[in-house]
């Protein structure tokens, strides 16, 4: 179960890119992206372990929490892909 969890997080960091280069669109640009995740993509209110904030547990401050920061790229990126909702599993 850990590997596939560091799977998804390897495959959402490769969406974010790390590089400058100018990447050539080969296809039409998805509507859509679903990002699974734990704690540290995001985290509802859990008061019984001392976490009072809606948002990733490795963030100091909503804006920068995993979600935040890959919202940003996108609306960079792909402006019409629309804002979701996160949802506690």
């Amino acid at each position: 179960m850990k590997n596939i969890q560091y799977y998804l997080i390897f495959v959402a960091l490769i969406f974010i890119g790390c590089s400058d280069q100018e990447v050539t669109e080969v296809g039409p640009k998805p509507k859509n992206i679903l990002v699974l995740g734990n704690s540290i993509t995001w985290c509802p209110p859990t008061p019984e372990v001392g976490w009072n904030n809606a948002w990733g547990m490795a963030a100091s401050e909503p804006s920068k929490d995993f979600i935040s920061q890959l919202r940003a790229k996108l609306q960079v990126e792909s402006p019409e892909i629309e804002r979701s909702e996160c949802v506690s599993i």
